[in-house]
């Protein structure tokens, strides 16, 4: 069962979903190594992917890999709880 819902999560789309979200959205992301393009270019992708979001705000994380978690867990949790509004 866990196979199964792995791939539904990699092959849906929820792209015509973004404009229906009404709560705020914070997106961390990185811009791999392997991305040699112009940091403001990359940026550009993600603000047109999130566009129908109406509440959106946009982290960069540099020095970073795919896993922010991982890489930089400290200020990981930190990006959430100033998300969540938690000390």
């Amino acid at each position: 069962m866990g196979v199964r819902a792995y791939r539904e999560l990699i092959v849906t789309d929820l792209t015509p979903e973004l404009a229906k979200i009404t709560v705020p959205v914070t997106v961390l992301y990185v811009q791999p190594k392997s991305v040699p393009i112009p940091a403001a270019m990359f940026d550009g992708f993600y603000k047109t992917a999130y566009a129908p979001v109406k509440s959106l705000n946009l982290k960069r994380i540099e020095d970073s890999a795919h896993f922010i978690m991982w890489d930089q867990p400290q200020r990981f949790q930190g990006e959430v709880k100033a998300f969540l509004g938690t000390p």
